[in-house]
């Protein structure tokens, strides 16, 4: 069995840029994927794992635990509570719908 049959949740491809905020560091990531517990993370200078930080977009921030930093990627875990998830929702939608890109719609 690999991992993915292992998951939890079913990881969505996002593909998007936004931005990692930890200390006082703000810092623009492309999210690689995402699930309800957790995202992948591509960014230059990766936070050390077992920080907390906010995954944000607008307005929309999410706070969660780095778990994995492995070269210029990160795997973040999202708070189980139903406040995190409702932004985590918000975020992901958000991301998604950005301006400015093609999402293929006529």
């Amino acid at each position: 069995m690999n991992t993915s049959d292992r998951r939890a949740y079913v990881r969505l491809p996002i593909g998007r840029a936004t931005r990692l905020v930890w200390g006082d560091r703000d810092e623009p990531v492309e999210v690689e994927d995402v699930s309800m517990s957790g995202a992948k993370l591509r960014l230059d200078n990766p936070p050390s794992v077992g920080l907390s930080v906010a995954l944000c977009h607008g307005d929309d921030r999410v706070t969660a635990e780095v778990v994995r930093a492995f070269g210029g990627s990160v795997a973040l875990r999202f708070s189980a509570d139903e406040e995190s998830a409702t932004y985590l929702l918000r975020l992901v939608a958000a991301i998604k719908l950005a301006p400015g890109e093609d999402e293929g719609v006529a």
